[in-house]
């Protein structure tokens, strides 16, 4: 199932499909035989499996590898406003406000995000536009570049998700991220950050050709500028990094 989206092949499947677990053992005690509907959740199952293979193997066929120390000449700030990175970036000039618009990308850190969750098709290349994912990054200096760290922490994010026991400092968080529709800016509590000044983010790519393959990578980890720092369930204001500049 995509993110955002709904299940195609549940959908498929009528109100057999639909039932969970709960509600079939529900009606097994009241005593009516809804084998159907068993045998339409085994139906849809293994159709899932097949499905999830599948797309594994393609995801494992397009992936491109990246090398994210090709951006290390680039976290340096203030950078040049005249190279072919800043322009890549920061796109066009606006028409007013150039002076601001200039210093705002000469001074945005580059940061790393890494995919909590993200809309199934990113992972395959595509031109598709404005494509949800869900990312986490950091902003202290002992974190801000630490892949391993960052990978970790959207595991443990999305471990948290499905959790029953969600610590207090991040229930109003994970409330949030458990609606597939949402969309936010939250500072990650202690529980799941530690030290480290983290945030959750939702992000759409303007063109899914920006990533390096015309996909995300297959580590999960994304370069951007951060255009303005972040604030708690404002907009994110990100600009990703095209891939050529880290692409292996």
């Amino acid at each position: 199932m995509g993110l955002f989206g709904f299940d195609p092949v549940k959908e498929a499947g009528g109100w057999e499909a639909a039932m969970t677990e709960e509600e079939i053992a529900e009606m097994e005690k009241k005593g009516y035989d809804i084998s159907s509907a068993r045998g339409k959740q085994a139906e849809i199952a293994a159709q899932e499996e097949t499905n999830e293979a599948a797309f594994a193997e393609q995801r494992q066929a397009t992936a491109l590898p990246t090398d994210l120390n090709k951006l290390t000449p680039y976290r340096s700030t203030p950078r040049s406003t005249e190279s072919g990175f800043f322009r890549d970036v920061a796109g066009k000039a606006p028409l007013f406000g150039k002076d601001k618009w200039r210093n705002k990308f000469a001074n945005a850190p580059l940061i790393y995000g890494a995919v909590v969750q993200a809309n199934s098709d990113l992972w395959l290349p595509g031109t598709e536009e404005y494509l949800p994912a869900v990312f986490v990054f950091a902003l202290d200096s002992a974190h801000i570049y630490d892949v391993e760290w960052l990978t970790a922490t959207a595991e443990a994010i999305s471990e948290m998700k499905v959790s029953d026991a969600v610590p207090a400092d991040c229930r109003e968080f994970i409330h949030i991220l458990r609606d597939d529709q949402s969309e936010f800016c939250f500072p990650l509590g202690a529980s799941l950050a530690g030290s480290a000044d983290a945030w959750c983010v939702t992000f759409k790519f303007d063109k899914q050709a920006i990533l390096p393959g015309n996909r995300l990578p297959e580590d999960g980890i994304v370069p951007f500028l951060l255009e303005a720092q972040p604030e708690k369930q404002m907009p994110i204001q990100l600009s990703p990094i095209p891939g050529k500049y880290y692409s292996a």
